[in-house]
């Protein structure tokens, strides 16, 4: 069986950055890749991502150049950003 999976940007962060729950979404994205999913992320996925990451740096939370390194990982992970008729009914 093929799984498709849509990633936000709120649980893609959790993979690099120590919140709540970012155990379960490291948990999460391992299951994801020993199932071979394919990973999608809406067209937004990465001007959400740089807001917070903008954020956290403006706040003294993280440094640019660890923000920069987040941002890098992030456009270099197995996902792929698309628009798909019908995305949105499909997501909600």
């Amino acid at each position: 069986m093929s799984w498709t999976v849509c990633v936000d940007s709120s649980l893609a962060l959790k993979l690099f950055l120590p919140e709540a729950d970012s155990q379960r979404a490291q948990s999460l994205w391992e299951r994801w890749m020993e199932m071979d999913a394919q990973i999608v992320a809406p067209p937004l996925f990465l001007f959400e991502v740089t807001s917070v990451l903008c954020r956290r740096v403006t706040r003294d939370l993280l440094t640019l150049e660890e923000a920069q390194q987040i941002l890098s990982l992030l456009q270099g992970e197995p996902w792929r950003f698309a628009y798909l008729p019908g995305l949105h009914e499909r997501a909600l």
